[in-house]
């Protein structure tokens, strides 16, 4: 069986006093942009949670608008825990809680745990991305040589037919 080198960048890490791992690849490009879409759309929280608690205090009948609220409460945070994981393409979220809905409040410490692996993963890839630049075979090199040879007529048939 042939066998070839992971080149994943990915990061287990480990939930202190849990058995829980969660695998997150941070070279993954869809990571920044997934960033800026949350954000974006979570930029305004303040006013899409009194929109939501406006609609529910309409209600007339006190359980049921207690109902609705817990209602509210729970699919605006859901649908910010499903955003979050969205970003790190893996259940963060649940690794970290557990089988929760945590608020808003407490993304804040994760953020400040992630901030340092994310960065010693980003320079992990610098370090790679070095390496490979500098290879005998890297691309950068061979589209280089091949440049070179094409100006000095080494090839003297053209390539696109």
């Amino acid at each position: 069986m042939a066998v070839i080198k992971n080149l994943s960048l990915s990061t287990t890490i480990e939930v202190e006093g849990t058995d829980r791992k969660v695998t997150v690849d941070f070279s993954d490009i869809r990571l920044a942009r997934n960033l800026a879409v949350m954000l974006k759309k979570w930029e305004d929280f303040d006013t899409i949670l009194k929109k939501k608690l406006e609609e529910c205090e309409a209600i007339e009948d006190e359980l049921d608008r207690f109902i609705a609220l817990g209602d509210a409460a729970v699919g605006i945070f859901e649908d910010f825990k499903n955003d979050f994981n969205k970003v790190f393409n893996s259940d963060i979220v649940g690794a970290v809680f557990g089988d929760c809905i945590p608020s808003i409040d407490r993304y804040f410490p994760l953020l400040e745990e992630l901030t340092p692996i994310m960065q010693a993963s980003l320079n992990r890839q610098s370090e790679y991305r070095n390496l490979a630049s500098n290879s005998k075979y890297s691309l950068m090199r061979i589209k280089g040589n091949m440049a070179q040879a094409k100006k000095s007529k080494v090839f003297d048939f053209d390539f696109q037919g």
